[in-house]
């Protein structure tokens, strides 16, 4: 309380966000937290569940091209890239310079760390966390890959289709 953050107030604590939601005192919340993609889900459906908004928070040099839709509570970094026709969920976090190639899917609570990207016509699912520098490519035979909870969305040229880094 009493801090700011990019020069926007903290109104309270996460146990008095009912209270100041009812007071009228903020127009939509943003979760800052990226360590935990689970609790992260759990504190926006537990909001959401009570009925307070989330905003989206966007650098202004995000490059956001036609056709992208956004759900709620996504919180995007400083130069990152969103080609034509993708879909993000809600409640993500995009480190800086993410790039999320044409016709891509994010799911909800994930964190995707700096330089995270995907070549085109990639899914990842919901809750998951990619580390620093990592790429997401599509499986052969246009099957998607899709990234697993908790564990680096990557597979390296030398990696079989459709195996995994652990």
């Amino acid at each position: 309380h009493g801090k700011t953050v990019g020069g926007v107030p903290v109104r309270g604590a996460l146990d008095r966000i009912g209270a100041l939601w009812a007071e009228g005192a903020f127009d939509g919340a943003i979760i800052l937290f990226t360590q935990d993609v689970d609790e992260r889900a759990e504190v926006f459906l537990r909001l959401k569940a009570r009925g307070i908004r989330f905003a989206n928070v966007i650098d202004p040099t995000v490059e956001l091209r036609g056709a992208t839709t956004l759900g709620e509570g996504n919180l995007i970094m400083a130069h990152a890239f969103f080609s034509t026709a993708v879909a993000i969920g809600d409640n993500n976090f995009f480190a800086s310079h993410c790039c999320v190639e044409h016709h891509s899917r994010i799911g909800s609570h994930c964190a995707l760390g700096p330089r995270t990207a995907t070549s085109g016509a990639v899914t990842i699912g919901d809750r998951v966390k990619t580390g620093m520098q990592v790429a997401v490519e599509r499986a052969e035979a246009g099957a998607s890959w899709v990234a697993e909870k908790q564990r680096p969305a990557t597979r390296s040229p030398s990696m079989p289709v459709g195996s995994r880094q652990r």
